[in-house]
């Protein structure tokens, strides 16, 4: 049954699915004294050749060939980040031959209350079911330190898209950044240390105050139309699709605009499309950079947060609690 190891520190633990990212995962868990069976990290040939190799070379560690072998006995389950994307199935983009589904997870979770949970932007009504049934679900967005390094991850890979994709210097080019939130900071500062001229597009005053602070022009995103302005590069970090298909229709056609936001996305899509039709404005999707860009490093604040909640849940467990 799951959780016999819950006072040995060398759990058995289940990684499913993920990207490169989940590479870094499995070598910091081992170096910790777990025990790993992964599935879903992709097969032994092709393009991902060396993936599963890289893995297997891991002390410790057993790939497995269907989820019921995967799970039995384990202490906890290794969800990527994101954990799904559609809802429904566990994010694998290096697995071409298994679909893992939240319901099989959820399935055997339910039968074994003490498991544990990780994964990233797990959807609510299912880890909420499984916390129902004594399951204990970490999600890492909750865990600060890691939004901060993802965030500080994301802005480094993005101002790399950046570069690749145009034929400019970062110095004294004119950049535009959508929103202010913990991304919207970190860019920021990252560009004016190159020294771009950087304006901030922010909703609240207190954000633009700050911005103008840190050496930015800041203006309301009551003004996006200002965004037509000819900034050089547009980086929107803000859900929301604040960038309509008549603003898009505005832009000078030499703009970069690299949208950092997850679903459904800071661009009105069909407006997207016209533009970049209509006189090849550029426009990428760059959802998940730390994961292209630095996999080594985002799968260690990954494994961070996984070693951080056993380590304070073992100490809450040795605070007299054992039985």
């Amino acid at each position: 049954m799951c959780g016999v190891h819950s006072h040995d520190h060398h759990m058995t633990l289940t990684i499913l699915g993920g990207d490169a990212r989940q590479i870094s995962v499995c070598a910091a868990l081992t170096d910790a004294g777990h025990h790993l069976r992964v599935l879903g990290l992709g097969e032994t040939e092709g393009e991902h050749s060396s993936r599963p190799r890289e893995v297997l070379s891991l002390p410790g560690v057993k790939l497995c060939c269907d989820l019921s072998r995967a799970l039995e006995g384990c202490d906890g389950v290794v969800l990527p980040y994101p954990a799904t994307k559609d809802g429904s199935t566990v994010y694998s983009p290096l697995d071409t031959q298994h679909i893992i589904t939240l319901e099989d997870i959820g399935v055997y979770a339910q039968k074994h209350p003490g498991l544990w949970i990780f994964g990233g932007r797990m959807p609510d009504s299912w880890a909420e079911s499984l916390r129902h049934s004594g399951c204990r679900v970490v999600d890492y967005e909750n865990y600060e330190s890691f939004l901060i390094k993802n965030a500080r991850l994301t802005t480094e890979g993005a101002i790399m898209t950046a570069m690749e994709l145009t034929d400019t210097a970062l110095l004294n080019a004119p950049v535009a950044v959508i929103g202010y939130g913990r991304i919207g900071q970190l860019l920021a500062d990252l560009l004016s240390a190159m020294h771009a001229r950087v304006t901030v597009f922010a909703r609240r005053e207190e954000s633009l105050s700050l911005a103008e602070a840190r050496g930015c022009d800041g203006v309301s995103t009551s003004q996006l139309a200002r965004l037509a302005d000819g900034y050089g590069i547009i980086f929107n970090t803000v859900p929301e699709r604040l960038m309509s298909k008549s603003l898009l229709a505005m832009m000078p056609c030499d703009t970069l605009i690299i949208d950092l936001a997850s679903a459904p996305g800071g661009l009105d899509p069909e407006g997207a499309r016209e533009a970049t039709r209509r006189c090849g404005l550029q426009v990428i999707k760059a959802p998940s950079l730390p994961g292209r860009y630095a996999p080594r490093d985002a799968g260690r604040a990954i494994a961070e947060v996984i070693l951080s909640a056993l380590r304070a849940w073992e100490q809450r467990e040795g605070g007299g609690k054992n039985l």
